[in-house]
């Protein structure tokens, strides 16, 4: 699966937390990005940030959405696995 790309050019975030770059996180390497880390990113990342092994809970994903104010920009489903 591929990393999701935004829709949006406008990179610019006005969050009250320092802004980090993906680069600047994969550099402190994926044990040490915090969920404050992630936040502070002002778009959506080019790769993951994390390997799937780190998925120590299991937690099995089966749709999201991004979502721009009311909007869906865009959405991913899981195929079920019991189709004809």
């Amino acid at each position: 699966m591929s990393a999701v790309k935004s829709s949006s050019k406008n990179s610019s975030s006005s969050s009250s937390k320092s802004s980090s770059s993906e680069a600047d996180l994969l550099k402190k390497g994926a044990s040490k990005i915090s969920p404050d880390d992630v936040l502070g990113l002002g778009r959506v990342t080019e790769s993951y940030l994390c390997e799937p092994e780190a998925n120590v809970y299991g937690i099995d994903f089966t749709r999201f959405k991004i979502r721009q104010d009311i909007s869906c920009s865009f959405e991913v489903r899981k195929s079920s696995e019991n189709k004809c």
